[in-house]
Order: structure tokens, then sequence, then C-alpha cells
């Protein structure tokens, strides 16, 4: 876990009790929390976690870390396909098909993602709306920018997006629930 808490800044950084958590979840929900690991010779290269929500064919991206040795070397692009078809097989053999992949990305003053580029060569585009992570540990909620990528004609995105940050920071980060209600109706 020293990859992750040195990549990623505090006020974003969960308490690792969440990781073990969210294993928890996976254990009792057969398809809900995943992690994928990139390893060499016993390195670990990079991982990415995600939440699969099969029954609406929702995808969210937790996390996605490179080991700063590994970089450049296209293991968070393969990490990123891992996950996407991950997903999409996962849904398929629920007779149900993947639409819709979100994840969140840190903002600098001006609004802007430093991965933005990134997301975009996945089929990934910033979502307009107010967006807001919650304090993870009791503090302030932080600005951030929704990445969403529609795989098929989805009707409601509001929906996809309420019903995955509820999951997210209300079943596995267990924030009290008036302050995501408080939270989701300013994004809207």
């Amino acid at each position: 876990m020293e990859l992750y808490t040195k990549e990623f800044p505090a006020e974003i950084c969960e308490p690792i009790e969440v990781f073990y958590k969210s294993f928890d979840l996976k254990s009792k929900n057969y398809e809900r929390y995943h992690f994928v690991v990139a390893y060499e010779d016993n390195t670990v290269l990079g991982f990415i976690t995600f939440h699969l929500e099969v029954t609406y064919s929702i995808g969210y991206i937790v996390y996605l870390v490179v080991n700063e040795k590994a970089r450049g070397k296209n293991i968070a692009r393969t990490l990123m396909n891992e996950a996407e078809q991950t997903m999409k097989t996962l849904c398929e053999e629920n007779g149900t098909t993947l639409k819709t992949i979100m994840l969140e990305c840190e903002k600098d003053a001006q609004g802007n993602s430093h991965l933005a580029g990134f997301y975009d060569k996945f089929g990934f585009e910033q979502y307009e709306i107010n967006y807001y992570q919650p304090g993870l540990r009791s503090d302030a909620p932080v600005p951030m920018n929704l990445f969403v990528k529609s795989l098929e004609s989805h009707n409601n995105q509001q929906f996809a997006i309420e019903y995955i940050y509820r999951t997210k920071y209300g079943t596995c980060n267990e924030i009290d629930e008036h302050i995501i209600n408080d939270l989701l109706s300013n994004m809207r």
C-alpha cells in the first residue's frame, strides 16, 4: 500500500481500512469490488481498483496507480484495458451489457485534470457537473472532475452517477448519508 499512499494527495487518499472493507463487500456481493495488480519479479508495477454494479451496468474506477519506475511501459494502459474488459465480461456473464464507466480525478485551481488527455484516449469525457469527493477523514469535500465513458446509450447518466456515488462513499467509506445527500443535491 506504500505505492498508493505515495501517489495520492492526503485529502483523497482513503484510510487503508476502506480497502479491507471493500474486499469484505466483494465476498458478500460476488462481483462488486475488484483489485488488479501488474507485477514483475515480485515487484508491483501498478494496480487498478474498480467497483462494478452489474444490476445497473455501471463501472467505477476508483484508483489507477503506476510505480514511478514502471512509467512509460504501458502499465496504465494495460490496467485500464484489463479493468474495462473484466467489467464487460462480468456484465455479459450476468446477462447484461456494460453501459457506463466513471472515474474521478483531481483538478487544479483552473479546473483542469492533468490526466484528462490520458483518459480521453480511452473514450472518457469530462462530465459537466459540480463534482465533489466527500471528505474521507471527516474533513472538507474535495472538488474533482468526473470523467464518464458511455459504452451504450444510457438514458440517465445522473442516475448512474448518484447510484455509484452512494455505493462507493456510503457503503464502502461509510460517509454519513446526510453528507452524501447534500453533496449530490449540489451536483445537479
